[in-house]
């Protein structure tokens, strides 16, 4: 289903008389991020479009509320904020980025690893707690001001969001993809000649990363060769 027949549809379940008119748009809200569906029930206790969405497909609500969507969002986030990220993906996952949170009275959490190494181990892995360990570590890349890993993340984050097999991802892989390079766009790097420019990823670049390139296999080519397809 579309969004309007998927607005259609989900109205008329709580409301026989409902149209696309008393609140047009909504779903195509919901597509976008232009707005988030409520959770909870409301104030008079009708159930939520998250709760009547998972009586019909079950295990939808998991996903909405999967810290993949926060990180991926371009909310500002602080070091605090990702800490609390780690730490709430699988085990397998988690224990390569952060130490142990059952130690009390911890300073340093962080795990000093190569992080370099670490985003291409994290690529191939086929899981989305994988994707979402990339879109932190590419955030925590940019409070530090660590531009080259911030891009050897980017490049990362593709291959593994085409590693993830889960049907309910590949299903969205188109908007993801959209998302993705949307988030890449926005970004501007420093020049690499000492130069005070600073200018985005060529599009065709970026496209690209799909293919399973690196930002770097471009960094010491001239111009030019950024229309390389």
């Amino acid at each position: 289903m579309n969004e309007i027949e998927l607005e259609v549809f989900f109205g008329k379940e709580r409301n026989r008389d409902y149209s696309t008119a008393n609140r047009p748009g909504l779903w195509k809200k919901y597509k976008t991020g232009l707005i988030c569906p409520k959770y909870q029930p409301d104030a008079l206790g009708n159930i939520s479009i998250v709760q009547l969405v998972e009586k019909y497909f079950p295990k939808t609500a998991t996903w909405m509320s999967h810290p993949f969507w926060d990180v991926l969002s371009f909310r500002e986030m602080d070091l605090d904020e990702l800490k609390v990220i780690f730490y709430s993906l699988k085990q397998e996952i988690r224990e390569q980025i952060v130490y142990d949170s059952r130690v009390k009275g911890r300073m340093f959490w962080r795990r000093d690893v190569d992080n370099e190494d670490l985003f291409v181990h994290l690529a191939v892995i086929d899981d989305i707690d994988a994707a979402t360990a990339l879109l932190a570590l590419i955030r925590e890349a940019e409070i530090r001001q660590d531009q080259y890993l911030h891009k050897h993340g980017l490049s990362c984050l593709c291959i593994c969001i085409n590693t993830i097999s889960d049907p309910v991802i590949v299903a969205l892989k188109p908007q993801i993809q959209k998302l993705i390079e949307d988030k890449i766009s926005y970004y501007k790097y420093n020049a690499l000649d000492g130069s005070n420019r600073c200018e985005p990823l060529p599009k065709k670049v970026i496209r690209s990363l799909w293919r399973g390139y690196y930002i770097a296999d471009f960094v010491d080519e001239d111009e030019d060769e950024y229309s390389r397809s």
